[in-house]
C-alpha cells in the first residue's frame, strides 16, 4: 500500500525556488513540481553507504505508488561533477 494514497497531504515545509539540470539536459524548476506530491532523494552515485539503501527504498515507493499520477519522485545528486 502506498502511504501517499490519502486525498489530502499537508505541506510539510516550504521549498524555495530552485533550478537544476535534469539528466536529459533540460532544466527542472520548483514550478515543474507544483501541484504534485513529491519525494526528494539526495544522493551521490559513488556512495557505498546509505545511498544504495535510500535508492532501494525510493524504488519500493515507486513500485508501490505507480498508480498515483500526481506523485513525483526526484533524485538530486550532491556531487554533479562525478555523477
Amino acid at each position: 500500500m502506498c502511504i501517499a494514497s490519502a486525498t489530502t497531504v499537508p505541506a510539510m515545509r516550504p521549498v524555495p525556488d530552485f533550478e537544476f539540470t535534469e539528466r536529459s539536459g533540460k532544466p527542472l524548476l520548483r514550478a515543474d513540481l507544483l501541484g504534485h506530491v513529491w519525494v526528494a532523494d539526495f544522493i551521490f552515485t559513488h556512495c557505498t553507504g546509505t545511498c544504495p539503501v535510500m535508492t532501494s527504498a525510493l524504488r519500493t515507493v515507486q513500485e508501490n505508488c505507480k498508480d498515483l499520477p500526481h506523485l513525483r519522485l526526484v533524485t538530486f545528486t550532491v556531487d554533479p561533477d562525478r555523477d
